[in-house]
């Protein structure tokens, strides 16, 4: 990161992480290529990570799944790898990176948007 840069990392886990908790800002999960720092070029969630997609952290699978409901191969009538099925959940799990120095002290304010698209 530069001088006034901010940069966020995100993860999906089970929709039981709750029960043991997102990756700590220093856990070695952030470091693996399922959780890039985030751009302005769209990534799909998906269980295998390429250049277009990543985010399922395969520590967070207290009790269910981390990975999309259709995953690479799977054969339960899904179309495509990242789609889930209606009604189910995952955990969504975020770090903020800083910069490495800021040029004024004036309070920030990051916005977060999620979107998803229906297949």
């Amino acid at each position: 990161m530069g001088l006034d840069q901010f940069a966020i990392q995100s993860v999906f886990g089970s929709s039981n992480t709750v029960a043991s908790g997102c990756p700590n800002v220093s856990s070695t999960d952030w470091n693996q290529s399922f959780a890039p720092a985030l751009t302005t070029t769209p990534l799909t969630y998906a269980s295998v990570v390429s250049s277009t997609a990543a985010f399922a952290d395969t520590s967070l699978n207290a009790n269910g799944a981390y990975n999309p409901d259709c995953t690479n191969g799977s054969a339960s009538g899904c179309n495509n790898d990242g789609d889930m099925f209606v009604n189910d959940s995952r955990a969504l799990c975020w770090r903020l990176l800083g910069p490495s120095s800021v040029s004024a002290s004036d309070d920030q304010n990051l916005q977060i948007i999620v979107t998803a698209n229906v297949p």
